[in-house]
């Protein structure tokens, strides 16, 4: 009996673990480390991105299967944006679509991470 009292606590540990979701394993470090080649870009210096730029957008995506990945890279994009313009005043948003490589989740100062 006192196994089976056992068994049904960590079922329920494990069923709460469950509920609220996996951390995510995406931080801002990995956002900005594979952004770190469009900064010449987002700061109006070259008028196109870098091919090793729109591979590190490809990677981001790469990195982003769930959904907590999915909001903590959207937030640090959304900050990344407030700081950022491209050369042709257009923020950080632009960046997916030139490289061709969309992410799931627009980039600009109003979007809602949380959705």
């Amino acid at each position: 009996m006192k196994g089976f009292t056992v068994v049904c606590c960590v079922l329920v540990a494990a069923a709460g673990f469950m509920a609220a979701g996996p951390a995510a394993a995406v931080t801002c470090g990995d956002v900005t480390s594979s952004l770190g080649q469009c900064l010449p870009f987002l700061r109006g210096q070259v008028g196109t991105p870098a091919v090793g730029c729109c591979d590190g957008v490809r990677r981001l995506r790469a990195m982003l299967p769930a959904i907590a990945d999915r909001r903590v890279a959207c937030n640090c994009m959304k900050q990344a944006a407030a700081h950022f313009r491209d050369i042709k005043g257009n923020a950080v948003s632009s960046l997916p679509g030139i490289c061709r490589a969309p992410l799931p989740f627009p980039i600009n100062l109003a979007v809602d991470c949380a959705r």
